[in-house]
């Protein structure tokens, strides 16, 4: 797409010069008050700008630097480095390098400092004392006004701070701005404080936005907001490549992989080093924390005992994390009144206690006595100005309260909202992605330790809840945390109860961790020596599996206690647990497993393995073979409901496959047989769904579903999604269909998975994402994929869109020829209306006849919607030939069937096709006699057509239809809306890599106009190119309009 976008939209537009550097998200309040705070002639001397490690201290220095520099007002930053504080001075000759050689080089941290060389000038630096103050003053009168920023300030050394504390109230031209790490502490009185607060969920919205260039789903900013706590640096690790395997991006939307693990930070990234330079007994507390996370009170026990630390040592460094903001703790009466020595070095002397300046990450709320430091009542040096600084209404009195601050608190974690929000009862990490980070640096040894410790604790707290009847419900937190501490801990501790726990966890949580939850009953099989109650608790799972359509792979130490079990489980069970394996292989593209499993299933006289083989077939594509079967089973004798409906079930899709629904449709008016269990009712019903769902019968599913007095929500996530694109919810299909597709394997072999991949594509195309849509196309793996001619219509219809007829013609061909091949009728009435109307447009006749002939067989009993497809192209193809070839309109009859039949299929896309189509045959080939179209006019389809698209945001056919509007001489939509959607559609075709040739035959106007709507479009929304344009689609910046 790079080479396509350097295409010109005209020749008049500058190149793109050098990226500006990034703003920071979330942080535009802050850079505010710190701008009037440094600007304002009565502003404080001294600002201080509080921030946890990650919060983007430098980033907000840098950008407060820019922007001062760029009004005019000298500003320079310089960095601070560990270990500097040892250095006396360190800081003023930065300072001073500054100020008298303020090259870009000059601010950076570390920079080597020499005399000037040549020439016999020497400057302030040369003559300066070795403590600096002398010339650092004189240089901060000469050069003022002037900004300082001094980033990592904990870092400094406390004779410069005392120089700065002595020499600012003297010079009010000088401005001083500090960075620390956590809640600091005020250098001295007149300080005025700024905190970052963790981003809000709205502010992840945009930083994911920018940074993935994509829309991030729901679940995936929830997910990132729990597992950074609102941390931008701790963002980016999970945005990072590091990151990637639980981030997927598919048709402009970023999606959560589900189930997978949280990455780890790199190396010795950030945060590990900031604890690394906290000493070594805050290393190994923060260790030992991250596997005893929400032990409440006996936390700083359990690390004692299991770090062999004392206990006040472990007070203290848990006390000191706290107040860095990496921890959170038990709320207790003396958290403020902890001994400062803990926390982090006070800046100069004099200051206050670090507590004094804390924040609670839990809410928000500033501990008594923080906040901005207006020195109401103290004198300061009459030069500096007025005894109290006040920004007026640019920084109202307001934002120094708590409120302002618990604006910006992340939302609650959605699964701490399910259960109801708490107040948490133990310590943790603030960011949760920095107890995996240590918690994966750990041994293992040093893992089984602490997990024993943790293990322990836990079952002594509910042995005493249990006791005194205080015990609280489950907590699914707390259940996976109490899991994985258990497989850690293996043999210290005792295997029967770790076993039941296991088992019981893996109950509670297979439906939303089933990745983990395999890994778990993995576990406790391993440790429990009652094989029946294993084969019960492997059992329930495989069959919740098969259920959830979730078919994640099972350990092999699981499968061969199945399958070596002293007594083997009823037959149904056992035909289930095999139909789950025969799943799994379909589902890692194991094609020749799947095919040994198939034979071994058919060729098992003994055993009537009907369902698994049945379903052995369907993945193989076998479909054929499956009366055969049935045949062979004799079903007649079946005593288990669950096989007399596998059977049935069966009948009927091969039946809907091989061009005949009435079978299905037989099934759908026989009563069935009462189940045993509201489940086996849902799985039957559901299972329906699935079939109507594959014959596109959208009308009899919802019927079926109010029948039964449940909603589309209820079923499978796949159903629902083609559900929606039948019935028109295009916006929330997609969106969920780029998470079922994020999470589904490219190796899945239903027909109903290819539907959902087609739909998906018809969708993306109309709405104009070609590219997309080509994508959505091109995920199924199609290296023996039964069925990929589904696809084959979509595929064509990409080609034709960007002008590769010939190609779109073989796509038809090929998939016609594999599915005469297997002798299969569903989906190619589609296939046959596309190449019938390709050969119209080449001037074909005596090719539209057959191909008409050929769709007339298919229709003949086939789907409503392949009669509707029928239809509608009789009436497409007078209007597709060359004039020449084109005959009166005299299908009137044709016409209202169409119209007729598309109402009643509850499906406005294809009703607005067929308006359209209806409209333009009358009007291309007008014919004698009644209209076609009944009482209706050909502008009033047009018009409904035109909202009908509308509705479905589907910009490429309004197009169509406006143009259909103008060649009818009818009036066309012109109010600004269309204008602005127009150009929405541009800008999509734009990003997807179109040439200004091809954006020409889209649109049907010439390649000048264009170019001269590109130009006008850069102009409105400010970009200079076709890449930034690209880049401003792909983060939403310039999204479809609303419909008026």
């Amino acid at each position: 797409m790079t080479a396509r976008c350097a295409d010109h939209p005209g020749t008049s537009e500058e190149p793109a010069g050098p990226a500006a550097p990034r703003e920071p998200v979330g942080r535009d309040d802050e850079i505010r008050r710190l701008w009037d705070a440094v600007t304002s002639p009565s502003g404080p001397f001294v600002v201080l700008l509080h921030g946890e490690v990650g919060a983007g201290r430098s980033t907000v220095l840098a950008t407060l630097g820019r922007r001062l520099r760029a009004a005019g007002t000298p500003a320079h930053l310089v960095r601070c480095l560990p270990g500097e504080a040892l250095t006396p001075g360190l800081l003023a000759h930065r300072l001073l390098t500054a100020l008298v050689d303020p090259t870009p080089a000059s601010p950076t941290a570390g920079r080597t400092l020499e005399p000037r060389r040549g020439g016999a000038t020497t400057s302030p630096y040369d003559q300066c004392p070795r403590d600096g103050s002398g010339a650092l003053e004189q240089a901060l009168r000469a050069h003022g006004p002037v900004v300082l920023l001094v980033d990592d300030a904990q870092h400094a050394d406390p004779e410069t701070l005392a120089l700065l504390r002595s020499l600012l109230p003297t010079l009010p031209s000088v401005r001083l701005v500090l960075s620390v790490v956590g809640p600091g502490s005020a250098p001295w009185d007149g300080t005025y404080v700024v905190e970052l607060p963790p981003l809000t969920r709205s502010d992840l919205v945009r930083l994911l936005t920018d940074r993935l260039r994509a829309v991030p789903d729901d679940i995936l900013v929830d997910e990132v907001h729990r597992l950074s706590g609102g941390n931008p640096a701790a963002v980016m690790a999970v945005v990072a490549p590091a990151g990637s395997a639980m981030i997927r991006v598919l048709i402009g939307r970023a999606h959560l992989v589900a189930d997978q693990p949280p990455p780890v930070l790199r190396g010795n990234d950030r945060f590990t080093a900031f604890l690394h330079g906290l000493g070594d007994p805050i290393w190994r507390t923060a260790r030992a924390l991250s596997l005893l996370e929400d032990l409440a009170e006996q936390t700083p026990d359990l690390i004692a005992t299991a770090t062999d630390l004392p206990r006040e040592t472990v007070t203290e460094a848990l006390d000191h994390l706290t107040r860095c903001g990496l921890v959170t703790g038990p709320r207790s009466a003396d958290t403020d009144a902890r001994s400062p020595e803990a926390g982090p070095r006070p800046l100069g002397t004099g200051v206050r206690s670090p507590a004094e300046g804390t924040r609670h990450p839990e809410n928000g709320a500033r501990s008594p006595g923080v906040g901005p430091r207006f020195p109401e009542a103290e004198a300061r040096s009459p030069e500096v100005g007025p005894r109290s600084w006040k920004a007026g209404t640019r920084i109202p009195e307001a934002e120094t309260q708590s409120s302002d601050v618990g604006a910006r608190i992340p939302d609650v974690d959605a699964r701490s909202s399910a259960a109801g929000a708490r107040e948490p009862v133990g310590w943790r990490f603030r960011i949760p992605l920095v107890g995996v980070a240590l918690r994966t640096r750990a041994g293992p040894y040093e893992r089984r330790v602490v997990s024993a410790v943790a293990v322990r604790a836990r079952w002594a707290a509910e042995d005493r809840a249990d006791g005194d009847g205080t015990r609280q419900g489950d907590d699914p937190a707390r259940d996976a945390w109490l899991a994985d501490r258990l497989v850690d801990a293996g043999g210290l501790v005792d295997r029967e109860r770790a076993a039941r726990d296991l088992f019981g966890i893996v109950e509670r949580l297979s439906d939303s961790r089933p990745r983990q939850s395999a890994g778990w009953l993995t576990a406790a099989v391993e440790a429990c020596d009652d094989d029946q109650r294993c084969a019960a608790a492997v059992t329930d799972y495989a069959v919740r599996t098969l259920h959830m359509k979730q078919f994640q792979p099972l350990d092999e130490t699981v499968w061969a206690l199945v399958r070596n079990l002293p007594e083997q489980p009823d037959p149904c069970t056992r035909r289930r647990l095999l139909a789950v394996e025969v799943a799994q292989l379909a589902a890692r593209g194991d094609t020749a497993g799947l095919s040994q499993r198939y034979w071994a299933l058919v060729t098992n006289a003994r055993e009537r393995l009907m369902v698994p083989a049945v379903l052995a077939a369907s993945l193989l594509g076998r479909w054929s073979d499956i009366p055969t079967l049935l045949t062979a089973a004799d079903t007649r004798r079946f005593t288990e409901e669950c096989e007399r409906q596998a059977a049935n079930a069966s009948r009927a899709v091969v039946g809907l496959i091989a061009g005949d629904p009435t079978p299905l449709y037989d099934l759908l008016r026989t009563p069935a047989d009462h189940p045993s269990s509201h489940v086996r009712t849902f799985e039957y019903t559901a299972s329906l769904c699935e079939h109507l769902l594959i014959a596109e019968d959208s009308r009899k599913v919802t019927e079926l579903l109010a029948e039964q007095g449940v909603t589309v929500d209820c079923l499978p996530l796949k159903y629902a999604v083609m559900h929606r694109f039948l019935t028109g919810a295009w916006q929330q299909a997609l969106a969920a269909a780029g998470s079922l597709m994020a999470n589904s394997p490219p190796t899945a072999r239903g027909p109903l998975d290819l539907l959902v991949h087609a739909r998906a594509a018809t969708a993306l195309l109309a709405q104009g994402w070609p590219s997309r849509a080509g994508t959505v196309l091109d995920l199924p793996d199609p290296a023996g994929l039964p069925m990929s001619y589904l696809l084959a219509a979509e595929k064509a219809a990409v080609h034709r869109f960007l002008g590769r007829t010939d190609a779109a013609r073989d796509t038809l061909r090929q998939g016609l020829s594999e599915a005469t091949r297997s002798g299969f009728v569903l989906g190619t009435a589609a296939l046959w209306s596309g190449l019938t109307l390709i050969e119209a447009e080449r001037g074909r006749p005596d090719l539209v006849a057959s191909g008409l002939g050929e769709l007339s067989r298919v229709a003949r009993r086939g789907r409503d919607c392949d009669r509707l497809t029928h239809l509608r192209t009789r009436i497409e193809t007078l209007t597709a030939l060359p004039g020449p070839h084109r005959r009166p309109f005299k299908g009137v009859p044709d016409a209202r069937a169409a119209i007729t039949l598309a109402r009643s299929l509850g499906q406005p896309f294809e009703l607005a096709r067929t308006l359209l189509a209806v409209a333009r045959a009358e009007h291309a080939a007008p014919g004698r006699g009644e209209p076609p179209h009944g009482d209706a006019t050909a502008e009033q389809l047009l018009r409904e057509a035109y909202d009908l698209f509308g509705g479905l945001g589907a910009l490429l056919w309004r197009h169509r239809t406006r143009a259909a509007l103008r060649e009818a001489g009818l009036p066309v939509p012109r109010h600004p809306a269309v204008a602005e959607e127009t150009e929405v559609l541009l800008a999509r075709l734009v990003s997807e890599g179109l040439s200004n040739r091809q954006l020409a035959e889209v649109l049907a106007v010439s390649e000048t106009s264009v170019s001269t709507r590109l130009n006008r479009l850069y102009r409105r929304i400010g970009v200079r190119s076709r890449v930034e344009l690209a880049t401003a689609v792909a983060t939403g910046h310039h999204a479809p309009p609303t419909e008026p």
